[in-house]
């Protein structure tokens, strides 16, 4: 099979059928069959990416980063868009929570190899997001090799969260780093809610810009808004209520123009 001409929504469903390991299971190997298929889909599509293992106190395991960079000769500062891969519930399809949102960075890496962006655009995806431990988890590393020049000078990270369903860009953003991030946000139009532990918090909290953006349909969008209590959709994360029929291609494809349009 190859995945060059597939949409981010049909590389959800492909992932929704594969049986994989809690990010919890310490009898799950290294390179799980989630891992495995990203790895897959990239050397398919063929594309230069690397491979950042780390270990976490407790797992004999290693963890696992992927990263993949398209540089330019701009002189600007570049976009690290972010995504996590582990999962909690093994036995849920795990379609919004969060494999719509690496399913959507991999499309745009495949729109990106042919259309060179205007600024350097790298993409991380990123382990142990699930794991809830800001100083042992991929971001945590992530902003070490940010913080090191692994990806030259950067404006922001973009992280995804839930980006299978709804035309409303919604964004959890910090203070410490509005004036890095108001421009993105504004491309986007998005609006501020807040939102459960995330990578860019993580992120944040190393000293890394970071914003994390999602999507929601118009009457979840209004009780994110407001703040009196969390979205359907967000409630759906690590149950076995997660599944393929609650996303939508229409929504990922127009989400994902938008990202794209901050970078072409």
């Amino acid at each position: 099979m190859s995945y060059e001409n597939l949409s981010s929504y049909q590389m959800v469903e492909i992932f929704s059928k594969i049986e994989s390991f809690s990010s919890f299971d310490r009898t799950a190997p290294t390179w799980t069959p989630r891992l495995n298929k990203i790895i897959e889909i990239l050397n398919d599509i063929d594309v230069s990416y690397s491979v950042k293992h780390f270990n976490v106190s407790g797992f004999e395991r290693k963890f696992t980063n992927i990263y993949v960079s398209f540089d330019t000769e701009s002189s600007d500062k570049g976009i690290v868009f972010v995504s996590h891969h582990d999962i909690v519930n093994a036995k849920s399809q795990n379609c919004q929570d969060n494999t719509a949102s690496f399913c959507n960075l991999l499309r745009m890496i495949i729109h990106l190899k042919d259309n060179k962006p205007k600024i350097p655009v790298h993409f991380a995806i990123v382990d142990t997001e699930e794991h809830v431990n800001p100083y042992c988890c991929g971001s945590q590393v992530l902003s070490e090799d940010i913080k090191m020049g692994v990806f030259g000078n950067i404006q922001a990270c973009v992280n995804l969260e839930l980006t299978g369903l709804g035309k409303n860009i919604w964004v959890s953003s910090f203070e410490s780093f509005e004036e890095e991030t108001k421009e993105i946000i504004t491309a986007l139009n998005a609006s501020p809610v807040s939102t459960p532990y995330n990578d860019a918090a993580v992120l944040c909290l190393h000293g890394v810009p970071a914003m994390c953006i999602g999507i929601l349909p118009d009457s979840e969008f209004e009780i994110a808004i407001s703040g009196v209590s969390y979205p359907k959709t967000w409630s759906l994360c690590h149950s076995m209520a997660d599944t393929f029929d609650k996303i939508s291609e229409e929504d990922m494809n127009l989400f994902l123009q938008k990202l794209i349009g901050l970078v072409i």
